[in-house]
């Protein structure tokens, strides 16, 4: 039994703040239990949050938060500040300045960082330093290629006009 309740308050503390924002809006929270049976006889419970937004309109709170449900409804979410988590697929944005990051190998939702703290630009990265090598092979390789091309153009002007004076002296002999 303490085992179900610790998960439940994992869980809880994952999801985005959705009874916040259906209450702050005015509007009644509430959740629902609901109980399924397996053929095999095993009942399963899972709860379920809505928001009660009046009589006739009652959204799962979730889809509220997202904006997929009762829209019309909900004013508009501020930005996500500084150290909070970003629900990205439910259209949270960070405030300017931050942006959503995770460290790279951690797993979950990031949060708001500042744009200073996300990049450390004292050491390049490997793709930086590719980058780098890419950039200054083809200027060494470009200018290649031009003396390449002056080479060939000289030696085609020469043989040119090696034709015509050849050509020449043949005609006044």
């Amino acid at each position: 039994m303490s085992i179900l309740t610790l998960s439940s308050v994992v869980r809880a503390a994952m999801l985005p703040p959705i009874k916040e924002f259906c209450e702050d809006q005015g509007h009644v929270f509430f959740t629902e239990e609901i109980t399924t049976t397996s053929e095999g006889g095993h009942e399963s419970t899972t709860t379920k949050s809505y928001c009660k937004i009046s009589d006739e309109v009652t959204c799962d709170a979730i889809d509220f938060y997202a904006y997929k449900c009762g829209k019309m409804f909900s004013k508009e979410r501020p930005c996500v500040t500084e150290g909070a988590v970003v629900w990205g697929n439910n259209g949270d944005v960070c405030c300017e300045g931050t942006e959503p990051y995770l460290k790279p190998g951690i797993k979950g939702q990031p949060s708001c960082t500042k744009l200073s703290q996300t990049k450390s630009p004292s050491k390049p990265s490997q793709v930086d330093s590719f980058v780098n090598e890419v950039e200054k092979t083809s200027k060494a390789g470009g200018v290649a290629m031009v003396i390449f091309i002056i080479t060939i153009v000289l030696f085609l002007g020469y043989v040119v006009m090696r034709f015509i004076f050849t050509g020449m002296n043949k005609r006044y002999r």
